[in-house]
């Protein structure tokens, strides 16, 4: 059997298929802790399907969805493994504090762009 051929195989066959496979990517950590959402990891894999050499935390970053600091810190706990659960729940609690007044900012405009009242 030609070696390149098994190699080959064994690759996924998209990075949306990679991120499936493998509960310690970034993008399961962050949907796990609730940091994203499915639609946000959904669009950001999008786009590196389509530019593979962007990377994913980056991705994130560019369209607001978390923070570099952040993104930093769940890459330090992938690479430490589950041991530091403790460490990824207090940053998605941290990183859902800065976003809360963001996004009542962001809902309050909607709503008055929109022409409702804001309850």
């Amino acid at each position: 059997m030609n070696i390149t051929r098994l190699f080959q195989k064994q690759q996924p066959a998209s990075v949306r298929e990679h991120a499936a496979k493998n509960p310690k990517s970034l993008g399961n950590l962050l949907l796990n802790t609730k940091l994203i959402t499915k639609e946000q990891l959904d669009k950001a894999l999008d786009f590196q399907e389509k530019n593979k050499d962007v990377l994913l935390g980056e991705i994130l970053i560019h369209e607001g969805v978390v923070d570099r600091d952040t993104i930093q810190k769940f890459l330090a706990i992938q690479k430490g493994g589950y041991e530091e659960v403790s460490e990824l729940m207090r940053v998605a609690v941290d990183q859902t504090r800065k976003m809360a007044p963001v996004h009542d900012r962001l809902r309050l405009l909607a709503l008055k762009l929109g022409g409702e009242k804001a309850s």
